[in-house]
């Protein structure tokens, strides 16, 4: 019976989590030397797992909008319409002994960066630092937020108050508002001679 218990408590927390993880991807590329050569691994390893929107649509999408970049608000509308989860870029910087690759994860709902990792590439063969990256992306991906984000809906003016049928003088200042937030606590000023 605890085992039966423990493994439907394990069920709907993975079913739980699986509605977070990220189904959509698209890699737009890694730049600098290696590049394309680690770009077109993690492509293959992403693919294994999810669906995966070729960077070309993406860009091209982003084109024809008119954006350009990976700017919070130019990922967010791009991944809307193109309904990616995530997007995941990168790029190699330094010399041959101290070359290091950044990955940079955005959430597609939102265009925030998510996920940021720095590997350095440095002596390592090319096939372990992609395996360290996808386990790296694949535990990223699992923590995006797939719904995309509510538009907060403005508040209704208030109605005016009905005027009270005793209220004779028409001179009295309006009845205050409660207010949003604690009022001050008042200053004392001690005065020693």
């Amino acid at each position: 019976m605890k085992r039966c218990l423990l493994t439907l408590v394990a069920i709907a927390a993975l079913a739980g989590h699986a509605r977070a993880a990220a189904k959509s991807v698209t890699l737009i590329g890694i730049g600098g030397a290696l590049g394309e050569r680690i770009s077109d691994q993690l492509e293959e390893g992403l693919s294994d797992l999810y669906q995966v929107v070729p960077a070309e649509v993406y860009l091209r999408t982003a084109q024809k909008m008119e954006l350009s970049g990976t700017s919070v608000e130019v990922v967010q509308v791009v991944a809307s319409r193109l309904r990616i989860d995530a997007l995941i870029e990168g790029a190699i910087t330094g010399d041959a002994r101290a070359r290091q690759l950044t990955i940079t994860v955005h959430a597609g709902a939102n265009g925030r960066v998510i996920a940021r990792g720095r590997y350095d590439l440095a002596g390592r063969a090319v096939q372990a630092v992609c395996d360290r990256v996808l386990a790296d992306l694949v535990r990223a991906l699992e923590h995006v937020n797939t719904a995309p984000l509510q538009a907060r809906k403005p508040t209704p003016p208030r109605a005016p108050e009905p005027a009270s049928d005793d209220d004779d003088d028409d001179s009295a200042p309006p009845a205050a508002r409660p207010a949003s937030r604690p009022a001050p606590a008042p200053v004392s000023t001690d005065d020693e001679g």
